[in-house]
């Protein structure tokens, strides 16, 4: 599903966007369970709003998200819902 491209009713894309972020002063806390449980959520988000990581990588102080998103979503909107849900959590 990710590797291809999406087709709407008039488009065809394929639009990916890396996310990097980090911790409240970059703190080295998202190791073990912590971070097992940010992975899960993020996915869980991802599957709420028809979104597909392509890949995730949860360093112990920051994370990489490769993510294939519809074009009807900004960036800002994405980093939001993602950040803002997990963090809540």
């Amino acid at each position: 599903m990710a590797s291809t491209y999406w087709k709407g009713e008039h488009t065809k894309h394929r639009l990916r966007y890396h996310l990097v972020w980090i911790p409240k002063y970059r703190k080295r806390i998202l190791r073990g369970e912590i971070a097992d449980r940010l992975k899960a959520l993020l996915y869980e988000c991802c599957q709420i709003n028809r979104w597909w990581i392509d890949s995730i990588s949860i360093q112990t102080d920051h994370v990489h998200v490769l993510i294939q998103v519809k074009p009807e979503n900004s960036v800002a909107e994405i980093v939001q819902i993602m950040k803002g849900g997990s963090s809540r959590a």
